[in-house]
């Protein structure tokens, strides 16, 4: 994620800004904060990271280097295409009106995740689920989470739905205060829950700030969770996009980006539908989906130059 300008009420199926103390509140499928544009954010925005334009660039010294990459495998998503869809902008009605062709939907809990039911379980059926949730940390490192989460996952798995499930999304955010010891420890738990479970439907997924991969945040390597299914990035440039890519098919693991978007606090309409086609044009044969970010500045009700890009990419 980046920063995206002053935080806005949020409503179901929706996220608002960030925080540099963010509060996880609001109905499942709602994440609010607030972040404030740190000194590396607005330097990393003058070096011409921000402009996401040209893919000729190198990596600090010390963190993941493109040059080194080799060819990686091909991932194939559960429709056979790159899924393109978005997260839920004002209403789940309203957006699946107004986006009904998407292949994925973005879902937020702002904490714990539920049983099947509720928003999630209004998600059209043939449409794939991106789920991120937020047990807390220090209890899931200790297994605290263990029992919860399995009755979560057996409730999911009974579905047949196609649902993508990340803990603890953009962890490596330095607001968040998670340590990358702590993060491993809990997604190991999580991970051999889900292991117990045995769901064909169900798939891991770590998502982490896009911007990470340039070492803003210092180095990457302790958010990697080799036991996971994809590698997830929120990318807001096409350079960052690049990183992702070539990161993931370094670690011969398939790509998404569960959130994409323009501009901090959001574009102009056509600005903001140039930046979606150059981002999807850009998505290599390794990426199983990519969801817009459909909230602050962003929103499709707003943009219908960069809908009418997302509604032809998916098909």
């Amino acid at each position: 994620m980046r920063h995206r300008g002053p935080s806005k009420t949020s409503t179901t199926g929706t996220r608002s800004a960030a925080s540099t103390n963010p509060t996880l509140t609001g109905t499942p499928g709602v994440r609010g904060r607030t972040i404030a544009v740190t000194a590396a954010l607005v330097a990393l925005a003058a070096t011409g990271i921000a402009a996401g334009i040209g893919t000729s660039f190198a990596a600090p010294v010390g963190h993941f280097a493109p040059g080194a990459v080799t060819a990686g495998g091909s991932a194939v998503s559960p429709t056979g295409r790159i899924m393109i869809g978005t997260s839920v902008g004002g209403t789940m009605s309203a957006t699946q009106s107004r986006f009904p062709n998407m292949k994925v939907v973005r879902f937020f809990y702002p904490g714990a995740p539920s049983p099947w039911g509720g928003s999630i379980a209004s998600i059209p059926a043939g449409q794939v689920i991106f789920v991120s949730f937020n047990y807390d940390v220090n209890a899931t490192a200790s297994g605290g989470s263990d029992a919860a989460f399995t009755k979560v996952l057996r409730s999911w798995a009974a579905t047949g739905r196609q649902i993508y499930w990340t803990w603890q999304h953009e962890a490596d955010d330095p607001a968040k205060h998670i340590s990358q010891t702590s993060y491993r420890t809990g997604w190991a738990r999580l991970l051999a829950d889900a292991a117990t479970v045995k769901a064909p439907n169900l798939h891991s997924m770590s998502i982490l700030m896009g911007i990470a991969l340039t070492g803003v945040h210092g180095s990457v390597a302790g958010w990697y969770v080799p036991g996971v299914s994809v590698l997830g990035f929120d990318s807001y440039y096409l350079k960052t996009e690049l990183l992702a890519e070539q990161y993931a098919a370094a670690k011969a693991k398939p790509l998404a980006f569960p959130e994409f978007g323009d501009a901090i606090g959001g574009s102009p309409d056509a600005v903001s539908a140039q930046f979606a086609r150059q981002f999807i044009a850009a998505l290599n044969r390794n990426t199983i989906g990519a969801s817009w970010f459909n909230n602050n500045g962003n929103n499709l009700a707003s943009h219908p130059q960069t809908l009418a890009v997302l509604k032809s990419a998916a098909g």
